[in-house]
């Protein structure tokens, strides 16, 4: 009998600009990272050909769930077409960041 898989959860923590303060072991290998190498990188900078497009939906998550469909370009890898999901996480002092949440499609 087989059984399926369960998928790990990918997902991650940003600054309201995109820089990564908490993320996934899952995620930071998908990206071609360690989780202490992605502390603090610009998470955008891994969707060259939708850049402009991921810092407009940066922006508008912060009032709002958006959720869109981009590639993604790990570190040495080939692009890995994702679901991107992001909202608002909620902040105790300060701008509040933002809550990522990937999937492989």
């Amino acid at each position: 009998m087989l059984q399926e898989c369960a998928t790990p959860t990918l997902w991650m923590e940003t600054d309201p600009y995109g820089r990564i303060e908490s993320i996934a072991p899952e995620t930071a290998r998908l990206l071609g990272l360690s989780t202490r190498g992605a502390y603090a990188r610009d998470f955008r900078l891994f969707f060259p050909t939708s850049f402009a497009a991921l810092t407009a939906l940066v922006r508008k998550a912060g009032s709002e769930h958006v959720e869109t469909a981009l590639d993604l370009y790990p570190r040495d890898r080939k692009p890995v077409p994702v679901l991107i999901r992001i909202e608002s996480s909620a902040g105790d002092v300060g701008p509040s960041g933002l809550r990522w949440t990937l999937e492989r499609l």
